[in-house]
């Protein structure tokens, strides 16, 4: 197999062969090529990103690189040549969030590694418009909001969720595209078949190794309270608000107790697809919460040992979500010992140990006004159905009610590390194959 990198003018290099050559494993469109490679859009070598277009690459992003690349080009030819390639039902290509600490970067990151559990080689692909990658089989675990509709196709898979009780209507052909729809909750299966959509599966996530049971002081210091998740604190729908009203009427300067807040973005109040999310009001309401004395604000992302080590000095870990198609993080937090207070609708009362959480009393209320007030721009669907609207009373109430009773609090705790008997790789790996097999996904 022989083989060239050529320099060219304005930091591109043009590569060539001298065999036909595929390159499914590269985040490729599938397409079969001879040298020169032409239309080479878009790939990815390990953890290198290659920006391409016809045929040249940024030499200025890989130029350190230049081994490495030329030894996996040779190592793909040849595999092609020998005819070692792996066959087409056993390839397949997760198209999701390159995001590992968002929703649907966690949901392709986890789906990836239960399909090579399965024998599958499988890997992941970030958002960009590169159609159906030949003879891969595809899985979107993404909403059809993120992704241009050639993702979307008759024959397709889908691994996705939302957090309202009826799909957007301009999701619902894309869905309806699917042969197969993987959605992470019995919350989201009904959603999607109240919305018209066929074929829905149930594949929950999985709660990761490093999640494990965490010795905690319950009797002595402050008893802690914690909630993190990768937004910011005016994302109105992680009910962060509700939180806020409630923790300043019922622990305002009282040293017994506290608050961890982890955000991931980088500015506290963030914004929302480039408008800012009612700063001003948040902003307020932000100050006073910080006046009680007693609140810890982090805005950066932390590795799981940091996190871990902030379960460790927390007792409950608190979610007030308006809605989630299933909700991670205090999952996370459930794991490790910590009690759990969340709301009491949507996905989130799916999967939960008996005795482990506390449920904050909610409402319905319209999901599409509630976008179009809060976030104005970024969502215009109509017919979205409903969220959930907190008590605030309530879950002072429960706050109160286990920061006063650290025994209940210690035993709920217990009790929720029983979740990862429930959410683990293996159950997850045993659901997927059962839906493949029921879909001849593979054969």
């Amino acid at each position: 197999m022989e083989y060239t990198v050529h320099k060219v003018q304005n930091n591109f290099v043009k590569i060539a062969t001298n065999q036909k050559i595929t390159l499914p494993h590269l985040r490729y469109i599938g397409r079969t090529v001879k040298p020169p490679l032409k239309y080479f859009y878009k790939c990815t070598l390990k953890n290198y990103e290659l920006f391409v277009k016809d045929g040249l690459i940024n030499w200025s992003i890989i130029k350190e690189k230049e081994p490495e690349i030329k030894e996996a080009i040779k190592t793909i030819g040849q595999k092609s040549v020998q005819g070692e390639a792996i066959k087409a039902a056993k390839s397949i290509i997760v198209v999701g969030s390159s995001d590992a600490c968002d929703g649907y970067g966690t949901a392709a990151e986890q789906l990836i590694k239960v399909l090579k559990m399965l024998g599958y080689d499988a890997r992941g692909s970030g958002l960009f418009n590169m159609g159906r990658p030949g003879r891969a089989e595809v899985i979107t675990a993404m909403a059809p909001a993120f992704l241009g509709s050639s993702y979307y196709k008759e024959g397709g898979i889908t691994f996705s969720t939302i957090e309202s009780d009826r799909l957007p209507e301009s999701w619902v052909s894309s869905y309806k595209e699917s042969r197969l729809n993987m959605v992470m909750s019995n919350f989201n299966r009904e959603t999607f078949e109240r919305s018209g959509v066929k074929n829905v599966e149930v594949l929950p996530l999985y709660i990761r190794e490093e999640y494990q049971p965490i010795e905690r002081d319950w009797e002595k210091g402050a008893f802690g309270f914690l909630t993190y998740s990768n937004t910011s604190f005016n994302h109105f729908r992680k009910g962060y608000k509700y939180l806020a009203e409630a923790w300043i009427e019922k622990f305002k300067g009282n040293n017994k107790v506290n608050l961890t807040m982890k955000f991931t973005i980088g500015n506290v109040m963030g914004v929302q697809a480039g408008k800012a999310c009612k700063e001003e009001e948040y902003g307020k309401l932000m100050e006073k919460l910080l006046e009680c004395g007693n609140v810890k604000i982090i805005t950066r992302r932390m590795s799981n040992e940091e996190l871990l080590g902030l379960m460790k000095q927390s007792h409950c870990f608190i979610y007030p979500s308006m809605g989630e198609g299933l909700g991670y993080c205090f999952r996370e937090g459930m794991a490790t010992g910590m009690a759990a207070i969340v709301t009491g609708g949507s996905a989130m009362t799916e999967w939960m140990p008996e005795g482990s959480t506390e449920y904050i009393n909610c409402k319905k209320v319209e999901a599409s006004q509630y976008y179009q007030q809060h976030s104005p721009g970024r969502f215009s669907w109509s017919n979205m159905g409903n969220l959930c609207l907190l008590d605030v009373k309530h879950l002072g109430e429960i706050m109160v009610s286990l920061y006063e009773n650290r025994e209940k609090a210690r035993k709920m705790g217990q009790e929720a590390t029983k979740i990862r008997q429930i959410l683990n790789k293996e159950n997850t790996a045993k659901e997927l194959k059962r839906i493949f097999d029921k879909y001849g996904v593979g054969k």
